[in-house]
């Protein structure tokens, strides 16, 4: 970190915001634990926020239920998208060096709903740091950045400021979506084919085990066979206790 800037971390995502939204899941069923009385409070003060900033792209973000998602369903799984399992991004153009772009984690809105004072210290910093927002771009383009964002989160002990540089644009909500359906697909596909193979190989053997059982049986009938001609050999001789009982005639000519 140089100057409160990370470098090369690349931001996986930016949002589509749709205020009407109130779904708490995500596409696999997730639970977030908030109620909808508190996503109301929250979203309307994000309104009021991004309102008051109207030449600002922002974003909501939901980094403790993100890290929960990532442990439960691991990080193959489709990405926990951002507070509500959206981006929430209000504006355009969001990271590009010709926009103020800023992420706030919910964290921060939902102090600044329980505490006025904590929601004032907040907005006091809020705009310090959009009008030193050039000097935060300077020191992301000395590390050879193309992107940035600055963002915001409640650390235990109050709010703390951050950047994050990227040198790729930061991928839309959409984007995110699609690449990890794609990986679903082929992800599918490969389980198919991996099934597959599987019954594939369960049918060889189930054949190969009726083919020894046959083969098996077969032998078994010839060595029964075998020993029946044996038996019976013209080689052999045939006591007569054996012929007396056998009603052949002949006659005399």
């Amino acid at each position: 970190m140089l100057n409160g800037v990370e470098s090369n971390i690349s931001m996986e995502y930016t949002s589509s915001y749709n205020k009407k939204s109130t779904v708490n899941k995500t596409d696999i069923g997730f639970e977030i634990t908030n109620s909808d009385d508190e996503y109301s409070s929250i979203m309307k003060l994000y309104d009021e926020i991004c309102q008051k900033y109207p030449d600002v792209t922002f974003r909501l973000d939901d980094k403790q239920t993100s890290i929960a998602y990532q442990k439960k369903y691991g990080t193959d799984c489709m990405a926990y998208l951002g507070y509500g399992n959206s981006m929430n991004q209000v504006g355009d153009n969001f990271g590009e060096f010709s926009q103020k772009s800023v992420e706030i984690d919910v964290s921060v809105l939902k102090n600044c709903i329980g505490s006025e004072d904590y929601k004032d210290r907040f907005m006091s910093k809020l705009d310090m740091s959009l009008r030193e927002y050039s000097s935060w771009q300077k020191t992301a383009l000395e590390q050879n950045a193309s992107y940035m964002c600055m963002g915001f989160t409640d650390d235990g002990n109050g709010t703390s400021t951050y950047a994050v540089c990227a040198n790729t644009p930061f991928s839309t909500e959409d984007q995110i979506r699609q690449m990890y359906n794609n990986k679903g697909l082929a992800y599918s596909k490969q389980f198919i084919i991996h099934k597959v193979k599987e019954l594939q190989s369960e049918l060889t053997e189930t054949y190969m085990n009726m083919l020894s059982e046959h083969n098996r049986s077969l032998y078994n009938k010839l060595i029964n066979s075998k020993n029946v001609v044996e038996q019976v050999s013209p080689d052999k001789e045939i006591p007569n206790d054996k012929l007396k009982n056998i009603g052949m005639t002949s006659e005399e000519l």
